[in-house]
């Protein structure tokens, strides 16, 4: 178990978070899970209160703005802890109230972050390889393969061969 107090770092996760809204106010049904991955960058942390059945249980919650923890993960570009809340269980396919899944907001993210390194002639946040990589944690869980590709079984004989 970690050496820190997990409903401090809590708190103090809630703090921070609080500094990121307008009116220093998160929306309605932030939960503490919420507040820990917008509150904090640590996959650790995030992952050892997703241990704890009282956090684990938030994993899919939304707040007021129809927003998952993970969807706060992408919309920060936090691909390790998007990594072990998807590991833990949490839903990709999910919607916010604009109708945008984790993928949506990382995309917006991450094209938002690289027009500013542009702007700015400074290097991105996320280095374009590493972002291709944790696209693939936000992308979809069923992938539908292509008929013409996909495995085909073997035919069944219907009647029996005679020796």
């Amino acid at each position: 178990m970690p050496d820190y107090d997990l409903p401090r770092e809590v708190e103090m996760a809630r703090r921070l978070a609080a500094r990121g809204f307008p009116n220093q106010q998160p929306p309605e049904d932030f939960t503490d899970l919420h507040a820990l991955v917008f509150g904090q960058s640590e996959p650790g942390l995030v992952a050892d209160a997703l241990t704890v059945d009282r956090y684990k249980n938030l994993l899919n919650a939304k707040d007021g703005d129809g927003m998952t923890a993970l969807m706060y993960a992408a919309k920060d570009l936090k691909g390790d802890i998007a990594e072990t809340l998807v590991a833990a269980g949490a839903t990709k396919a999910l919607t916010n109230q604009e109708g945008k899944t984790a993928l949506a907001l990382f995309d917006e993210a991450l094209a938002a972050d690289q027009a500013i390194a542009e702007e700015t002639g400074e290097s991105p946040t996320v280095d374009p390889n590493v972002a291709e990589d944790i696209r693939k944690t936000f992308e979809g869980g069923r992938r539908r393969r292509n008929r013409k590709t996909r495995a085909r079984k073997p035919k069944r004989r219907t009647t029996r061969r005679r020796r």
